[in-house]
């Protein structure tokens, strides 16, 4: 079964294209390399259990030894130049850093009610606990099945008319993708810029779910300071 799933895993990475993030692999592959690794360890301990020429300790030391190879081996040397030098960051720390900080922001200064559009659909809904859009469409049928000209798998899908229009979010984080463009955005959302966490940009129907009194909000077309009222 394990060898099946990982087949079933490079056939699909190779029949989407691969990654378009070149230097640490493709993505798709990553939750059934696992697989791989013990499907080899166990296929060399089945092999040296054949040869019967050792002591027990030795063939442990063996498979392990080549275990440890075999991980190696597979690694690209970025991703081993992570995991062996302490001081070297983690791909995108900064990035997930900014997200952790969001999402805790979320879960203490807003409504449990309140809603996230989300384009790194991992850590902020995970840490803010508050439902969420995925609006590049990993987890949403509709985007998920347009039809694009483009190729950056996970990241090439969008359809802001529909975001905007059916799931209406309370928060977005930014407004990437010509998002800020769009005459609709601008005149329902405001920038929120707090000294407790990242700036995002919040609906103007749900200030009301803000709860940081020493968030400043901020009309996005003319920068003027949008005041709260009670």
């Amino acid at each position: 079964p394990l060898g099946v799933l990982f087949a079933i895993t490079q056939a699909y990475n190779t029949w989407v294209g691969g990654d378009f993030v070149f230097g640490y692999g493709a993505r798709f592959a990553v939750p059934t390399l696992p697989f791989l690794l013990l499907l080899s360890v166990a296929g060399i301990d089945r092999a040296y259990d054949r040869l019967r020429t050792a002591c027990d300790w030795r063939r442990v030391a063996v498979v392990a030894i080549a275990g440890a190879a075999l991980g190696w081996l597979s690694a690209l040397p970025s991703a081993s130049r992570e995991w062996l030098d302490p001081r070297r960051p983690t791909l995108l720390y900064q990035q997930n850093r900014t997200n952790l900080e969001f999402g805790r922001y979320l879960r203490r200064y807003t409504d449990p009610s309140l809603t996230l559009a989300a384009h790194w659909g991992g850590v902020p809904p995970y840490f803010s606990g508050r439902p969420s859009v995925d609006v590049l469409g990993k987890s949403d049928r509709h985007i998920a099945r347009l039809v694009v000209d483009r190729f950056k798998p996970g990241h090439s899908k969008w359809d802001w008319d529909y975001v905007l229009g059916m799931h209406r979010p309370d928060v977005f984080r930014a407004p990437s993708r010509g998002l800020g463009r769009r005459d609709d955005f601008l005149a329902h959302y405001l920038k929120v810029v707090t000294p407790a966490g990242p700036d995002f940009f919040l609906r103007r129907d749900a200030i009301a779910k803000l709860r940081d009194a020493d968030a400043r909000l901020f009309d996005p077309r003319t920068g003027r300071h949008v005041a709260r009222t009670p």
